[in-house]
């Protein structure tokens, strides 16, 4: 059983801690350590991947910031408006809104929904093309995104945002980072086990690393950047890996 996520439904942390035909991967070494603390044995871990033919390398960047996920506090789409507004950048959102309880909806309503200048349904590739274009230091929310329209927008953003408060392994991260595209990302859970700070963008602390981050983005190559999607997060790598975790439960049953 892979567990996707850094918290664990109480009504089945019993199940899962006392079941022994129950073999757990983690998706990082944090994400390991943190269900360790549940209780549960943990056999290993393997990281999120991506199929590298799926996201084209781009070199040339454009200059705005890119941010993905599902809009809720823990993901800081707040925070990402704030440095984009300080550094003077053009800010992209993408994702769905989730208002699952009134403390989220009033979040999304105080701190999000007035400070986006433009918002938009993409209908076609022809209509990113003209966001980009259009963007200047404007805050554009596009929704929800198809998986051929998330790649173009990672392969010209400067970088990707990722102000998060907890992850298992980033998708996001994997999917910048297999574009060319550096991440700055907070510096929390497995999130410095996917970036390393002046290599493929950079870990913050606070919100003010953030900014200063931003104009530090020339000195990231875009090739380390594929680089570490091919060594660290290729699909393959993942494969093998998870063959050795059922290799070893078989010959440990």
């Amino acid at each position: 059983v892979s567990i996707h996520s850094n918290f664990v439904d109480e009504s089945e942390i019993g199940h899962l801690r006392d079941d022994r035909n129950i073999w757990i991967v983690a998706l990082s070494n944090n994400h390991k350590k943190n269900l360790e603390k549940y209780g549960l044995d943990v056999k290993g871990f393997v990281y999120n991947s991506v199929n590298l033919d799926d996201y084209l390398f781009e070199e040339n960047k454009e200059d705005y910031l890119f941010s993905i996920g599902r809009i809720v506090p823990d993901k800081g789409q707040d925070v990402a408006i704030r440095v984009a507004r300080k550094t003077g950048k053009g800010l992209i959102i993408a994702g769905k809104v989730l208002p699952c309880n009134e403390y989220n909806k009033g979040w999304w309503d105080k701190k999000l929904l007035n400070e986006v200048d433009e918002s938009y349904k993409i209908r076609n590739l022809s209509m990113i093309k003209d966001i980009r274009r259009n963007l200047d230091q404007k805050i554009v929310w596009v929704n929800g995104l198809r998986d051929d329209q998330k790649k173009e927008f990672y392969k010209y953003a400067s970088c990707l945002i990722l102000p998060t408060k907890s992850e298992a392994c980033n998708l996001s991260v994997i999917e910048s980072l297999a574009s060319g595209t550096p991440a700055i990302v907070s510096n929390v859970a497995s999130l410095p086990e996917q970036v390393i700070s002046g290599e493929n963008g950079y870990l913050a602390d606070n919100e003010e690393e953030m900014v200063e981050a931003v104009g530090k983005l020339g000195l990231i190559s875009p090739l380390k950047c594929r680089k570490t999607a091919e060594n660290r997060f290729s699909l393959e790598k993942q494969v093998r890996e998870y063959l050795q975790v059922y290799h070893d439960a078989i010959r440990n049953y």
